[in-house]
């Protein structure tokens, strides 16, 4: 901690796949830990105390988090692509 008093808490998930864990996934069902995840996201946001975004390399995550953004790197980054995940980061994207 700095001392500061900050004004917002941003959490951002960058992924390139859903949640995945062998042992995991051959004690429970098949959609075990994508359910966690989900229910985790939702008590977190709840809770208030931290904003989640998820920044999806190849890979659409607007199942899990309400605030997303899918990043096709077939394309290059460019202007366009680093402004969208800044108005992924300040609250701003549009929900496509």
């Amino acid at each position: 901690m700095t001392g500061q008093d900050e004004q917002r808490r941003i959490l951002i998930v960058i992924s390139d796949g859903c949640p995945m864990d062998t042992a995991t996934n051959l004690a429970n069902d098949k959609f075990y830990l994508d359910n966690h995840l989900k229910d985790v996201i939702a008590r977190r946001e709840r809770q208030g105390e931290v904003e989640i975004r998820g920044l999806g390399v190849g890979l659409d995550l607007s199942p899990f988090y309400r605030h997303s953004l899918a990043l096709d790197l077939a394309h290059p980054i460019d202007n366009e692509m680093l402004m969208e995940v800044a108005q992924l980061i300040v609250g701003k994207l549009r929900q496509r």
